[in-house]
């Protein structure tokens, strides 16, 4: 099971980073899931002018960014929340795919530093995938206060973040094992 973790912000400082480590260390624990990050800040994605398939000339950040969504069984979107909604530059990394989606597990996690845990941004990524037909976590869920609650490396001194991550993960590989079922089924 291939899973990354897509790192929604490029900006200096970042407390998602914190977020991103936490709950790749949670994908590592199982042998059958390998992970990494989709870091927007390592991709230096330009600014969107027509979607991949699109492109006659994709640049190769675009190329590499398109087939490591492509490929995953599923994604994590770790997020900060910026004014209400998510950072500029996970949309512009998000606008450059659109069927690569479709079916696409998604397991979401917003950010915020103050006491409601990114939940419009958590609205706006729900919406976004769903339109596209991907398949949204219930498991999904928020972070609060994140630079008093997570250190640099990842870890956490809070009970419920751990158990949250766990029921995220869990049900990211109960769905690829059930989606790759129903695919086996479907095959003549």
């Amino acid at each position: 099971m291939f899973i990354p973790v897509i790192v929604g912000t490029t900006r200096q400082g970042r407390q998602s980073l914190k977020v991103a480590k936490f709950i790749q260390f949670h994908l590592t624990r199982d042998s059958a899931v390998s992970t990494e990050f989709i870091d927007l800040l390592e991709y230096k994605l330009p600014f969107l002018e027509e979607r991949l398939n699109y492109l006659e000339n994709p640049p190769d950040s675009v190329m590499k960014f398109g087939e490591k969504v492509r490929c995953a069984d599923a994604l994590i979107v770790v997020s900060p929340e910026y004014n209400g909604s998510y950072p500029g530059v996970l949309k512009n990394a998000l606008d450059y795919l659109r069927d690569e989606y479709k079916g696409k597990l998604v397991g979401l996690i917003t950010v915020s530093g103050g006491p409601h845990g990114g939940k419009s941004c958590m609205e706006l990524l729900e919406r976004f995938f769903r339109r596209l037909d991907a398949v949204v976590m219930k498991e999904s869920f928020t972070v609060n206060n994140v630079s008093g609650t997570f250190s640099d490396n990842g870890a956490t001194s809070e009970g419920t973040y751990e158990t949250r991550a766990s029921q995220l993960v869990d049900e990211l590989k109960q769905s690829i094992i059930a989606s790759s079922v129903e695919k086996e089924a479907a095959s003549p």
